[in-house]
């Protein structure tokens, strides 16, 4: 019951539609059977829900290579499969996770972008003519659901006639975007530097685990900025090299004092 509550709870609007209809459905076959006096074949329904709900979570489970998070979990299980994939494309120790230098991918399975050796978007057309603004940011600035040539970068280096890097991550908060910045900065000079952020970028500043503020992020782990005495102070990634991951519990003492979502949202929901 604790599972189906979280489930309703964390669904989104045409997701709680969808299982408000296949509960009513369910109803009525149930009562339909019941009405005609058919109780075996009622019981055996029951039973066939049962088990194609059990079916289908140990489906997720294999298919993912990590143990489905049907509800919020304080502890969820972080799987070596899963955990190689993100080491791999995306891990950052410093960072949390970074779109990796000579990659090429498909966002959303129809958007291709390329990162050139930089670590920054290719900018198709514009990478030889000079470099005059340098971007950074989250998904705003990446531009997602769009291909390279389709950025506001390239629409700004068209208009301009110079180059323009794009250093945005989505999902980073302005913390993560300062810190890449002052990294890519010395060896990217550009006379002119652009941090483009959403209003959700001010919530993620608070967050050390996404998984306290968007339930089942396991592996977004980040550094943040804490104000002691009227001054900045940097509270490093605390995950920052692969094996700590499996060894969760021995800093989740100090991620959940240094992230206001874990008392004030993950807790109380």
């Amino acid at each position: 019951m604790s599972a189906l509550k979280d489930t309703w709870k964390y669904a989104s609007p045409m997701a709680r539609l969808a299982l408000l209809a296949a509960a009513l459905f369910a109803a009525g076959i149930l009562l339909i059977l019941l009405a005609a006096g058919l109780r075996l074949a009622a019981l055996l329904f029951c039973g066939a829900i049962l088990l194609a709900e059990l079916a289908v979570r140990r489906i997720v489970t294999v298919l993912s290579g990590q143990g489905a998070v049907f509800a919020k979990d304080e502890t969820p299980r972080i799987s070596a499969a899963l955990l190689d994939r993100f080491y791999d494309s995306g891990f950052d120790p410093e960072l949390g996770w970074i779109r990796k230098a000579n990659t090429e991918k498909m966002d959303l399975g129809k958007y291709p972008y390329s990162i050139d050796a930089r670590g920054s978007r290719r900018n198709p057309g514009h990478e030889s003519l000079p470099l005059r603004i340098g971007t950074y940011g989250d998904s705003y600035t990446f531009c997602r659901e769009a291909d390279d040539a389709n950025t506001w970068q390239w629409r700004l280096a068209e208009a301009l006639g110079c180059n323009v890097l794009n250093f945005g991550v989505g999902n980073y908060g302005f913390d993560q975007a300062l810190l890449r910045m002052k990294r890519e900065f010395p060896r990217n000079p550009a006379p002119i530097t652009v941090m483009g952020m959403v209003p959700q970028g001010i919530a993620r500043n608070l967050s050390v685990w996404k998984h306290y503020n968007e339930f089942g992020n396991i592996l977004a782990f980040k550094p943040r900025f804490a104000v002691e005495n009227g001054a900045l102070r940097l509270l490093p990634n605390p995950i920052d090299e692969r094996e700590k991951f499996f060894r969760l519990g021995e800093f989740l003492p100090g991620i959940q004092r240094n992230d206001y979502f874990f008392e004030r949202r993950f807790k109380r929901e």
